[in-house]
């Protein structure tokens, strides 16, 4: 495979470093890039059409993408050897019910040639508690270990689990997979069931209450194990670690030890997990693997008990509680978030390039413009106000769209801003919010543009469930929507939306799609009723709108 000089166009070696008409040096795989064609692998999800081939021969061309990372990142997870297999029991999964204990059953299998002990954490869609097992002795080769974990659900309807396992043997050696989600269904409260017997020549009636309603005891019967496909690394979200009270302090430096590579890299740091969200040299991603050591800095916390790490050391000297400070054209956006203490207020003027990351209580507002090559330009992971600024991604032509703002955690508003993600020449669509995380978010007043959702809650840019932001709730009012591919879509139960007096008539294809069980309510906005959509099992509440 050949790539082009960025000097001259002409057209070299993937190992060549320098190139022999211009002489530029030839630039290096950069870990974004990897990240980014790993999306764009598993979007296609093995597609072998003439097309599919086409468009990843073009994006590693794009992307300079080596054929050897290709071939790594190409290889079936089945091919891969994983120290453990695990299989579920359909039967404890078949009769779950709202608001009363239920039970997942695991079947784990040593498939190593040492012993080792187990544990296992889970998270599922309809559940907030920690689920976590642990045999009390080791597990022999070839040996099974049945866990079981238990489950209140607090919703009615489709929903995941996911589970972790941490096998480690007598020597210190430890290896982690997860599962892939396990799909499964959650019934309501048991209706009563009444059967009513008419004995017209005795002038008798007979009436037998919650006939079959109450719940079979007793023993679990048999199981019925249907295994489940496993993936190296640990699970895509961080898991919580507890109370954020415990947490390391922010700005603490210290040794990490790292759990989970690419695509989201995960470092262990005084026994709490987090994010890696900010490296000073952005090649060191790709090596990353997990028992690296590495020196890492506590930028904030994400608000689900977890840490947002930094490799940079640390940040300056921080403003004074609740200090206003100015940020003009010229000026550092970043520096003044690093310093920022909670409380702060920045006043934005001007252009800047990020990308963004808010982790503590602050209000950014002024008239500026924020925009990154690469997205979310701004995220954001606590309690923060957004007032009156433009977020834009600006990514370049031929590659993926960049979104605009990413809502992880905490209770944020965002006020009169202008929002939009796609540029000129963008790959794929991309967001102008994402909601990621259990969140609160209110959009007041807000202009959306050029973007394939303005607001995806649990959706990614693909148009598929993510499965992060169980009990998120958002309320947009007075938005105007022009531009967009769908205006508000959201997945998943326990999501919840209300749209309020905006313009939504500017969606190409959707104001407000409703999937899998979440809620939402429109009400007195300018919307066609064509354009509304509600999936099996979703709630769509309809008031007051008009076409």
């Amino acid at each position: 495979m050949t790539l082009p000089c960025p000097g001259c166009a002409a057209d070299l070696s993937e190992d060549t470093r320098f190139c022999g008409q211009c002489g530029q040096r030839q630039p290096e795989e950069s870990a974004a890039d990897v990240a980014r064609y790993t999306e764009a692998l598993q979007a296609l999800g093995g597609r072998t059409e003439a097309w599919a081939t086409a468009e990843l021969a073009a994006l590693r061309r794009e992307l300079r993408i080596r054929s050897a990372t290709h071939a790594r990142l190409s290889t079936p997870t089945d091919q891969r050897r994983h120290p453990v297999a695990v299989w579920v029991d359909t039967v404890t999964l078949a009769d779950f019910r709202v608001a009363e204990v239920c039970l997942v059953r695991v079947r784990v299998r040593n498939m190593g040639a040492r012993a080792v002990s187990l544990s296992l954490s889970a998270q599922s869609s309809t559940s907030t508690e920690p689920l976590t097992a642990s045999p009390p002795g080791l597990v022999g080769p070839g040996q099974d270990e049945i866990l079981a974990v238990s489950i209140r659900p607090d919703a009615a309807g489709h929903h995941t689990f996911a589970a972790e396992l941490v096998t480690r043997t007598l020597g210190g050696e430890t290896q982690v997979v997860h599962t892939a989600a396990i799909a499964f269904r959650v019934a309501a409260a048991n209706p009563l069931q009444q059967s009513i017997h008419i004995d017209a020549r005795n002038q008798r009636v007979g009436i037998f209450e919650n006939i079959g309603a109450a719940a079979k005891g007793g023993l679990v019967g048999a199981a019925d194990w249907s295994e489940v496909a496993l993936a190296t690394g640990s699970l895509p979200v961080v898991v919580t670690n507890g109370p954020e009270a415990a947490l390391p302090a922010v700005g603490l430096r210290a040794s990490g030890v790292v759990v989970q590579g690419l695509p989201t890299v995960v470092v262990e740091v005084a026994g709490t997990r987090g994010a890696l969200v900010e490296v000073d040299d952005p090649t060191l991603l790709a090596l990353l693997a997990p028992g690296d050591r590495l020196q890492v800095t506590v930028l904030g916390h994400d608000g689900r008990g977890g840490l947002l790490l930094s490799t940079r050391t640390a940040a300056p000297v921080a403003a004074p509680v609740g200090a206003d400070v100015r940020v003009g054209p010229g000026d550092s956006l970043a520096a003044a978030l690093s310093a920022a203490r909670p409380g702060s207020r920045i006043t934005v003027g001007g252009t800047h390039v990020g990308p963004f990351v808010i982790s503590i209580p602050l209000e950014l507002t002024g008239d500026g413009t924020l925009e990154a090559p690469r997205g979310p330009v701004l995220t954001v992971s606590g309690d923060v106000v957004v007032r009156g600024l433009t977020v834009r991604g600006a990514a370049p032509p031929g590659a993926y769209a960049a979104d605009a703002l990413e809502v992880r955690a905490g209770r944020v508003v965002v006020e009169r801003c202008t929002l939009s993600s796609d540029a000129a020449g963008n790959l794929t669509p991309g967001r102008a919010v994402a909601v990621t995380g259990p969140a609160t978010l209110e959009l007041r007043d807000c202009s959306f543009a050029a973007s394939g959702f303005g607001v995806a809650i649990d959706v990614s840019w693909s148009g598929f469930a993510t499965d992060d932001a169980a009990g998120a709730r958002v309320r947009v009012e007075g938005c105007r929507f022009a531009g967009v591919g769908t205006a508000v879509a959201l997945a998943g139960a326990n999501r919840v939306v209300t749209v309020v007096r905006c313009e939504l008539q500017g969606a190409r294809d959707r104001a407000v799609h409703v999937m899998r069980g979440a809620t939402a309510t429109v009400e007195e906005n300018s919307v066609a009723p064509t354009a509304l959509l509600a999936d099996p099992g979703a709630t769509l509440v309809q008031r007051g709108n008009r076409p």
